[in-house]
């Protein structure tokens, strides 16, 4: 029983969604470096938002390779089925919190959303 558990956790679509996971805090981390309020920081600026946009990106794309997975090849397991949704929200509201001190995007959106 304890092996059939593990392999309904350990499957490359949850692991996947995992990494989606640790992409959150990357993505925080990075996007704590904007300060679009000073001129002398503008190449800086540009230079970490795109790599944040591109962890993003990555990140986004790998939702939707791991639903791709976990249906193709019959892995849909429980787990997946609650950590998959975390994930994406986890990602997406973390993304858009550390939008708003910058001025990209309304709070209100953010609590709507």
């Amino acid at each position: 029983m304890d092996a059939l558990k593990r392999k309904e956790i350990l499957n490359l679509p949850n692991y996947i969604s995992m990494i989606r996971i640790v992409a959150v805090p990357l993505i925080v981390i990075l996007m704590t470096f904007l300060n679009d309020g000073r001129l002398d920081h503008q190449v800086w600026n540009k230079f970490w938002s795109l790599v944040a946009a591109v962890i993003y990106g990555i990140a986004s794309f790998s939702d939707m390779l791991d639903g791709y997975l976990a249906r193709h090849y019959k892995l849909e397991s429980t787990f997946g089925k609650f950590f998959d949704p975390l994930a994406d929200k986890l990602l997406n509201l973390a993304a858009m919190i550390m939008l708003i001190p910058l001025g990209r995007i309304w709070a209100w959106l953010v609590v709507i959303l």
